[in-house]
C-alpha cells in the first residue's frame, strides 16, 4: 500500500464563494460541494461604499439576502444568481455568514466557517503483488472501483468523523460522503473481504487476463529505467565541457611570460654589444702598427695614436666596469619585472 497525505475542509458544504455588487445588484457564484440539492441561500452581508466606510441598513451594519428559486445539483456550479441590495451606495460586500436551503430538507441549515483538517490514507497500490488473504492489491482495487470508480483504499474511523473509500474526510455527521455520494453503510458493504472474493469469482477469466498484467506494467517501468539511464549516461559528457575551459585558461599564463623573457634576453645581447666593438678594435689597433712598421708612413701616425689613446688600461677598466654595471640593471630589473608578472 502507498500511504499519503490529505487535507480537506471538514465543514465543506459550498466552495468558490464570490459576491461582487455593482448599480444596486448583487451578482453571487459558488460551487455545491455537498451531496444534497440546495434550492435557497441566505446571506448575511455587510455594505461598504466606494469611500471604504461601512453603509448601515435601518441602523444596522449588516443585511440579509435571501437567494431563493434555484436548483444546484450537487458538484454543480452556480453563476449568474442575482438579488436586490437594500442601498445602491454599496459597491463591495462582505459575508459575514452563510445559510443553506436543501431539497431534501427544508431546514436552513449554517454552513460552518471553513476548517481544515490534515490526515493519512494507506491507498492500494495498483502495481504491487503484495497479498492479504491470498488477493493481491491489484484483484482488491480492481474490485472496488466495479463498485465506484473513485475507490483507493479502505474506509476507516477518525476522530473528526470517517474516512470513506474514496480517501475523503467526512464529519462524523455526515452520513454519505461529499466527494463521491457513498453512503458510510455501502461502502463498509463494499469493502468486505467476502465481497471482493464474489467479485473475483464471478470473473475468472479476466482475473487470469489481469494477472499478467503488473508483471507488463513492472517491464513497462524498468524500460523507462531504462531508457532514464541511457539519458544520464547520454548527458555525463557534461564534465569533458569543462577540459577545454581549463585549457583556455592555462594559455595565457605562459602567453604573458613570453613578452618578458624576450625583453631580458634583447636586452643581455645588446650590453655585451660595446665589448665586442671593443675586441673588434683591439685586433684593427695592431694591423695599422704592422703596416707603419714596415711602410712608415707618416699619415698613419695619427691614426695610430689615436687607437693607442682609446684602449689605455684606464679606459678598458672604465669599460669593463660599466659593462658590468649594465648588466647587472638589467639583470635586476628582469628579476623585478619576473616578480611583479608571477
Amino acid at each position: 500500500m502507498m500511504p499519503l497525505k490529505k487535507q480537506v475542509n471538514i465543514h465543506k458544504v459550498i466552495s468558490n464563494l464570490k459576491c461582487t455588487a455593482e448599480d444596486g445588484k448583487l451578482s453571487v457564484s459558488f460551487n455545491n460541494t455537498a451531496i444534497g440539492t440546495i434550492v435557497a441561500l441566505k446571506l448575511t452581508l455587510k455594505g461598504i461604499n466606494n469611500a471604504g466606510k461601512t453603509v448601515t441598513i435601518n441602523r444596522q451594519q449588516s443585511f440579509p439576502v435571501m437567494i431563493s428559486n434555484i436548483l444546484i445539483a450537487p458538484n454543480k456550479k452556480a453563476s449568474g444568481l442575482k438579488a436586490e441590495l437594500p442601498s445602491a451606495e454599496i459597491s463591495k460586500v462582505e459575508v459575514q455568514q452563510i445559510q443553506v436551503i436543501y431539497q431534501e430538507d427544508s431546514r436552513i441549515l449554517d454552513v460552518p466557517e471553513q476548517k481544515m483538517v490534515e490526515y493519512n490514507i494507506n491507498a492500494l497500490d495498483d502495481f504491487s503483488e503484495e497479498m492479504t488473504n491470498g488477493i493481491t492489491e491489484h484483484e482488491q482495487l480492481m474490485c472496488l472501483k466495479e463498485k465506484n470508480k473513485m475507490f483507493i483504499c479502505y474506509p476507516s474511523s477518525h476522530a473528526m468523523g470517517w474516512i470513506c473509500a474514496c480517501g475523503n474526510l467526512n464529519g462524523k455527521d455526515i452520513e454519505r460522503c461529499i466527494n463521491c455520494g457513498e453512503e458510510y453503510s455501502t461502502v463498509k458493504k463494499y469493502t468486505k473481504e467476502s465481497i471482493i472474493k464474489e467479485c473475483l469469482a464471478a470473473k475468472p477469466k479476466q482475473e487470469q487476463k489481469k494477472e499478467y498484467t503488473p508483471s507488463i506494467q513492472e517491464s513497462a517501468k524498468a524500460e523507462t529505467e531504462k531508457q532514464e539511464s541511457k539519458k544520464q549516461e547520454a548527458a555525463k559528457p557534461a564534465p569533458a565541457k569543462q577540459e577545454p575551459v581549463k585549457q583556455e585558461a592555462a594559455k595565457p599564463a605562459p602567453a604573458k611570460q613570453e613578452p618578458v623573457k624576450q625583453e631580458p634576453a634583447k636586452q643581455k645581447t645588446e650590453a655585451p654589444a660595446k665589448p665586442k666593438q671593443v675586441q673588434a678594435a683591439k685586433k684593427e689597433a695592431p694591423k695599422p702598427t704592422e703596416k707603419a712598421e714596415a711602410k712608415t708612413e707618416p699619415e698613419e701616425v695619427p691614426e695610430r695614436r689615436h687607437v693607442n689613446n682609446e684602449l689605455t688600461p684606464e679606459e678598458k677598466k672604465r669599460i669593463i666596469i660599466t659593462a658590468a654595471l649594465i648588466s647587472a640593471g638589467f639583470i635586476a630589473l628582469v628579476t623585478v619585472l619576473l616578480i611583479l608578472v608571477l
